[in-house]
């Protein structure tokens, strides 16, 4: 069998692989790279060229691939946990006193302790600005 189709062969399979298992394009790495020596095959026989051009394209594609999945990666995140409660506008159930005495927010079904750098009256609407420990900076 040509040389050049054992390489076309493994590309296949390692594409196959990577539908297979999730998330890391570790395989699509490693089928770019048996795909362009698979293409090297072709043109010439000299093994040490195909071995070449394989040891180059697959680093290579990892880290574009690296770059890529990690540039999706940030734009998709969701905020999740405590994360998620900044930038939500939530109301005061008890006064906050700017001296630095906490007052309280309900966030959801959540009675939270917060405090704020200027006096906000109760049922007043604020924003989550920063979680520290139990204590929601609102403003």
């Amino acid at each position: 069998m040509h040389p050049g189709y054992c390489w076309l062969t493994m590309t296949v399979f390692l594409l196959i692989m990577e539908v297979l298992t999730p998330g890391t394009f570790f395989m699509a790495s490693l089928a770019m790279g048996t795909l362009v020596a698979g293409l090297v095959a072709f043109v010439t026989s000299a093994a040490w060229a195909q071995w070449a051009v394989f040891c180059a394209v697959t680093p290579a594609t990892v880290v574009v691939c690296r770059r890529l999945v990690t540039r999706l990666d940030k734009s998709l995140a969701v905020p999740m946990n405590v994360d998620a409660l900044i930038g939500r506008t939530v109301q005061v159930t008890q006064r906050i006193d700017a001296a630095g005495t906490a007052g309280r927010i309900r966030v959801d079904a959540q009675d939270w302790r917060a405090v704020a750098d200027r006096d906000i009256a109760e049922g007043e609407n604020v924003e989550v600005r920063e979680v520290r420990g139990t204590r929601l900076f609102v403003s």
